[in-house]
């Protein structure tokens, strides 16, 4: 690496004297051309050797490009180092955020896990009587269900937390900006309320959908929150009769624009520090509570979304931050599948036959989910084929013909779906096989570009985790357009 390095500089510097030669050397030509002199080696050093100034030049001139060229190199190198050390920064504060998320995770993902366990414990319980009441197996089935959405709630939102924001341009796309709000102060609420501050939410916006991205919007109310919570905290230690322990959230809309008001009554902002407050690495607060990335990266974030971002502050009286994001109309894709992916199914009866003659190939690892989608797929008709990984899946291919649908998980040994995919779009005889990816982690393990990539390759993808009629209804479409 540092031989590397010098080697550059040396190549750097030779370059600069090669350019420095060449300024004497072309205005002694010139000299000669406007006395008529022949061109020649005698007549150019007569005139180099008579003029001080030439001598002066071939020795200032090299070295003086030599050291702009060092310059040049150093000052390229030094913004490298920058921008890859406010990277590390960035996935620091990103790091930390997630780690205070992880505090209230535990305590929202233990509730409904331990209604899942009390409720299967019970189940187990009333499946050995003999005289079973249905109506109670049947709510503590639907009480589960419930648990499940809930865990994953939280588990979507802390990887579209996770996810990268590093790109110059975010995907913008219509969401609720009060399901963001709400599912972010849930997630903090536990955490904040040990150590005694709530939450105040005046989700007032007639229209809540704005265009943006919820992974950057989710991390923008993170860093504002902290703010909020330690300016509260440190006004706390100061005035034992301060009394205003809450965070308020209020979102308005005017002129087709939605404001969210962030406010807090902490020790607020130093007006000497006003100018300062968006800058990188500028902070206020002790070395082991930060280094001044949350707000530069919550303008940056908010920035990308088209929206800008304010603040008003009177020292020891508080300060409210004013996030104004373009209103949207149109609610995607993206959001309305949100939407309905955490809704508990209903108990519908099934005819059984909704796959009735269908060839269906399933590659899934975990052989308990392997069994779940195997049953859901026999119990609707279809015929399925199931193996647990993908060359066993690439043999059933070979040797079995008229497949309707391949089913695949992403992560397997041996050969992982994305290879898998990426094989049998490269084969002759089944490039147009119809294939539906089935994982838990398509949003987060893979980075946007390759996230893509998968997805053009199939006719679609459904997340774990999901209902039977989802899942049914997610096959049955890939093979009615098939």
């Amino acid at each position: 690496m540092l031989k590397t390095f010098f080697k550059q500089y040396f190549i750097f510097c030779l370059l600069g004297l090669f350019v420095g030669l060449l300024f004497p050397i072309v205005f002694a030509f010139l000299d000669l051309y406007q006395l008529s002199i022949p061109m020649n080696r005698e007549s150019l050093w007569f005139v180099v050797s008579s003029q001080n100034i030439y001598l002066f030049s071939f020795i200032s001139f090299p070295l003086l490009f030599a050291f702009i060229a060092f310059v040049i190199r150093g000052l390229y190198l030094a913004t490298r180092i920058i921008k890859r050390e406010q990277k590390k920064a960035i996935i620091n504060s990103k790091m930390a955020s997630l780690g205070v998320l992880s505090a209230g995770v535990g305590h929202e993902i233990n509730n409904p896990l331990g209604i899942i366990q009390g409720n299967l414990e019970m189940l187990k319980i009333g499946l050995e009587k003999t005289d079973l009441d249905k109506e109670k197996l049947f709510k503590r089935v639907d009480t589960s269900l419930e648990a499940i959405v809930g865990i994953s709630k939280i588990v979507n939102g802390l990887k579209s937390v996770a996810r990268s924001s590093f790109e110059n341009n975010l995907d913008l796309y219509s969401l609720n900006i009060h399901e963001v709000i709400e599912k972010i102060v849930g997630m903090l609420e536990s955490v904040y309320a040990n150590e005694g501050i709530d939450f105040k939410l005046q989700l007032n916006a007639d229209n809540p959908y704005v265009l943006g991205d919820s992974g950057s919007l989710q991390q923008v109310f993170l860093n504002l929150f902290s703010n909020a919570k330690d300016a509260i905290l440190e006004k706390k230690a100061l005035d034992d009769s301060f009394l205003d322990y809450f965070i308020n959230v209020v979102t308005e809309t005017h002129n087709e624009k939605i404001h969210i008001f962030v406010k807090d009554y902490g020790v607020g902002i130093k007006t000497k520090n006003f100018d300062q407050v968006f800058d990188s690495f500028f902070t206020t607060k002790d070395v082991n509570k930060g280094v001044g990335l949350g707000l530069s990266i919550t303008r940056n974030l908010v920035n990308k979304m088209n929206g800008s971002i304010d603040f008003t502050s009177r020292s020891r009286k508080g300060t409210t931050f004013n996030l104004i994001l373009p209103a949207s109309t149109e609610v995607t894709a993206s959001d309305s599948t949100s939407t309905s992916d955490n809704r508990v199914e209903s108990n519908k009866d099934y005819q059984g036959n909704e796959l009735l003659g269908r060839k269906i190939l399933l590659a899934e690892d975990d052989l308990s989910y392997n069994e779940i989608l195997l049953d859901i797929l026999s119990s609707c008709g279809a015929q399925v084929v199931s193996v647990y990984d993908g060359e066993q899946a690439l043999q059933v291919i070979g040797e079995m013909k008229d497949i309707d649908l391949l089913i695949t998980d992403l992560q397997m040994p041996n050969l992982n779906g994305e290879k898998l995919i990426q094989k049998i779009r490269g084969s002759e005889n089944h490039k147009n096989l119809p294939i539906l990816v089935i994982t838990g982690g398509i949003q987060s393990q893979y980075l946007e570009s390759e996230h893509e990539k998968i997805i053009s390759l199939v006719q679609g993808y459904i997340s774990k985790p999901f209902g039977r009629n989802k899942f049914v209804i997610q096959v049955k479409s890939i093979l009615s357009h098939s």
